[in-house]
């Protein structure tokens, strides 16, 4: 009987002790993912330009159109980069059903951890020397994958009105944001989880454009 219950205690150890183990590689898994330098990669392997050495410096979907002088290499690349971030969340909800299902309600909690570790790895790539880009299209990814789709939706009018008035894509993707994280606090039944992500996510993209909003304003 002794030996039962011991044979047991392992067998339980050893499966949370694996559970552990296949926690830290899902964040660094989607750090990997969040990585990969979409725009770099093309723009290097199809053209020969450094882009981090051209233009804004920027890995992101408008530096590599204004570098290769092609509008549509824009939505080429904002969009892989929207796939790399919806996909990976949609791998790692899977992998949560099946090795974590005896967990209750952390779902939510485990999806923002995967979505930060993939804005993490956008912004810090381990493949440019922790250096990335702007992580808008990451964000975008995240937000279609873990919230209404209201919220894209009133994240794609505010982008387009704000774009056509500014013509600026990093002053329509700010604010767009924050008009995001305004309507979900004030319009929907939201999760406290999931409003505090949002408002990262306003000081994340807003960190990561501080070079932007020097510019504009001429501080």
């Amino acid at each position: 009987m002794i030996d039962i219950l011991y044979f047991n205690e392992v067998l339980f150890f050893i499966s949370n002790f694996t559970r552990y183990l296949l926690l830290i590689g899902s964040f660094i898994f989607s750090y990997l993912i969040g990585s990969i330098p979409t725009g770099y990669w093309f723009a290097k392997y199809f053209f020969g330009i450094d882009v981090t050495r051209n233009g804004s410096g920027n890995i992101g979907a408008t530096n590599i159109a204004r570098v290769l002088g092609n509008k549509k290499y824009f939505f080429l690349i904002f969009f892989i980069d929207f796939l790399k971030a919806f996909f990976c969340l949609g791998i790692m909800n899977l992998f949560l059903k099946n090795f974590f299902w005896t967990i209750q309600n952390f779902n939510e909690a485990f999806l923002i951890l995967w979505s930060i570790f993939l804005l993490i790895g956008n912004a810090y790539s381990i493949f440019l020397n922790f250096k990335g880009g702007k992580g808008v299209a990451t964000t975008l990814g995240i937000l279609v994958y873990l919230f209404p789709i209201n919220v894209f939706l009133i994240f794609f009018v505010c982008w387009i009105i704000i774009l056509f008035w500014a013509k600026r894509v990093d002053l329509a993707s700010l604010f767009s944001i924050y008009i995001i994280f305004i309507f979900y606090f004030s319009l929907f039944n939201y999760s406290i989880n999931c409003l505090f992500f949002l408002l990262f996510i306003c000081c994340w993209i807003t960190f990561r454009h501080k070079e932007n909003i020097k510019k504009c304003y001429n501080l």
